[in-house]
């Protein structure tokens, strides 16, 4: 496969280590707080890349893996507010609809197949292969 080349319309990015949030509370009714991290090894300490199990499809369900992909989370980033626009030579505000929330780079690892092994039910997942 040939790489595509896009040219953005921006240099950089803020780029998140960690990030905190609140996920939907549980039926205990009790607020939680998680953080998700995502960093390079720095300084002789290790890198720290958390998993993530993503909703892909309507089979999801509250309880189970149906419906859902496993992957790393390569990076944690949020769009920037202002873009250059090379028709005017000026930086303009994004486009309404670039989300303003965080978002996460994910690489994914192989889709769960069959069932979960007897032993432990847990499934096998694999990195793709480059």
């Amino acid at each position: 496969m040939t790489p595509t080349h896009y040219d953005l319309p921006f240099d950089h990015l803020d780029v998140f280590h960690n990030i905190k949030f609140s996920p939907p509370s549980l039926d205990d009714q009790k607020e939680e707080k998680d953080t998700i991290k995502a960093f390079p090894a720095l300084k002789g300490k290790p890198s720290r890349f958390d998993t993530a199990i993503v909703v892909v499809s309507h089979e999801a369900l509250s309880t189970g893996l149906a419906g859902t992909r496993v992957g790393c989370i390569c990076c944690i980033f949020k769009l920037p507010t202002k873009i250059w626009d090379s028709e005017f030579h000026d930086h303009i505000s994004a486009p309404c609809q670039w989300p303003k929330e965080p978002l996460a780079h994910i690489e994914w690892y192989s889709p769960l197949a069959g069932a979960a092994d007897p032993n432990h039910m847990m499934y096998e997942v694999s990195k793709p292969h480059p």
